[in-house]
């Protein structure tokens, strides 16, 4: 970021606050790429945005490569804004970042999301401070791109979302365990059931001698390929 009374190198102003190329600007683009619709789904334009992202980070954030012979990708980011030269009040001058007038940004009822979010785009790779923006959050529920607080990356927005991932994990170990001490249980349950003296078929046999084990269980065992339907008086 700029010391305080700094000149900008580049400063914009296509609404009211303009570019100002700080984290302000970053708050901006997260802002329209935590955008959902009625459905709670991205919307056009964050789904544009999120597009170039998801490009860039499968090229291992290698913008050159990203760009190499991406014709009409690279003529939308390059054209959606340009630097006008300002002089200033002392001797020096400095570049004014502002939308291109080429720029076909509006269509009937908006902004064409493509064409904005190559500004929005254009001006973030500019920003100094453009390594900060991550995300998607890898909290299943939560999923918000963010700006890092340090120099430390994070695959979550909060700490928050850290935990609730950590505890989901848990608790899918947790249902992984019991589900494979279930299969083995029933398997040996249905091992004796091929001898024993019983009019049950094997799933009743298997949930009186296991109560948490239930005909349902193994059914869906069955299907999955986890248990094979024993034979009576066959040798395990």
């Amino acid at each position: 970021m700029r010391r305080v009374g700094e000149q900008p190198v580049l400063k914009g102003s296509p609404g009211e606050d303009g570019w100002s190329l700080d984290r302000r600007d970053l708050d901006v683009i997260c802002f329209v790429l935590n955008e959902k619709d009625d459905q709670d789904q991205p919307t056009p334009l964050a789904r544009a945005v999120i597009e170039l992202l998801e490009r860039l980070e499968s090229c291992g954030g290698n913008l050159h490569k990203m760009m190499n012979g991406q014709g009409l990708l690279r003529h939308n980011v390059e054209t959606a804004c340009f630097g006008q030269w300002v002089p200033s009040k002392n001797r020096g001058a400095y570049l004014e970042l502002q939308p291109s007038p080429k720029a076909d940004f509006r269509v009937t009822g908006g902004i064409r999301p493509e064409l904005f979010a190559a500004e929005l785009f254009h001006v973030g790779t500019l920003n100094p401070e453009w390594d900060k923006l991550a995300g998607p959050c890898k909290w299943k529920h939560c999923g918000k791109y963010f700006l890092l607080k340090g120099n430390r990356r994070t695959a979550y927005c909060s700490r928050r979302c850290c935990q609730l991932s950590a505890a989901s994990r848990c608790r899918q170990k947790c249902l992984q365990r019991e589900h494979a001490d279930k299969l083995q249980r029933a398997e040996e349950a249905a091992r004796r059931w091929r001898t024993a003296r019983t009019k049950d078929d094997w799933k009743a046999f298997v949930s009186k001698q296991e109560p948490d084990i239930t005909p349902k269980f193994l059914t869906r065992a069955v299907n999955k390929g986890e248990l094979k339907t024993p034979t009576k008086g066959q040798k395990p």
